[in-house]
Parts: structure tokens; C-alpha cells; sequence
């Protein structure tokens, strides 16, 4: 899968692991560590469906938890993600993901 970012300073943050862990901590930089790997491995969102919460509306934004104290925002890179007839985004259609965010929990 394609991902870009947000900002600068976040692909930073998320490419260089000294930086993500100055940031987020140990445990939400391993976390997002894996989590990027896994989003590089897929071929489609729906491919690692189950590590997020995927809305069912057509809005194309969800997250995932990192350790417990913080998650990540992430959306379908493309202006209007597809849709399948329902009007539900189309996952399986999905191979370009932009990180928002990384955010404090609490």
C-alpha cells in the first residue's frame, strides 16, 4: 500500500524510530512501527482490516490504538474514496492511506 503524510515533521516522526520514541514513547513507537509495516505489506486496507476500527459511513477517516496512550489517525488518500453501492468505502478498493495524525490519549 501507498502511504503518505500529513506533515513533514509526522513522516519524520513515523520514518525515524529515535524520533517516534522521543515523541510518542517506547511502547507507541514500537507500536507504530508495526503498525506502518504492516500498512506497507498490504495490498488494500481490507488486508489489515482488522487492526482498525473502520467507519461504515463514506467519510474514509479511522484510527488505531498505540500501546494506551495514544492513536493513530489515518484516512483513504484520495478525495473521494470509492464506494461500493451501499455507500460504504469500498476497503478492498483502498491502496493509498495518508497518516493525519498521532495523538495523545486523555
Amino acid at each position: 500500500m501507498v502511504i503518505s503524510f500529513e506533515t513533514q515533521p509526522l513522516r519524520t516522526a513515523c520514518i525515524n524510530s529515535g524520533e517516534a520514541d522521543a515523541l510518542y514513547g517506547e511502547a507507541a513507537a514500537a507500536a507504530l512501527r508495526r503498525v506502518l509495516a504492516d500498512l506497507r505489506a498490504a495490498n488494500t486496507v481490507l488486508d489489515v482490516a482488522t487492526f482498525f476500527d473502520l467507519p461504515t459511513d463514506a467519510s474514509g477517516e479511522f484510527s488505531s490504538p498505540l500501546a494506551t496512550t495514544h492513536t493513530l489517525l489515518l484516512r483513504c488518500n484520495k478525495k473521494k474514496p470509492p464506494l461500493l453501492p451501499s455507500g460504504e468505502v469500498d476497503w478492498n478498493a483502498v491502496e493509498r492511506i495518508r497518516i493525519l495524525n498521532v495523538i495523545a490519549n486523555g
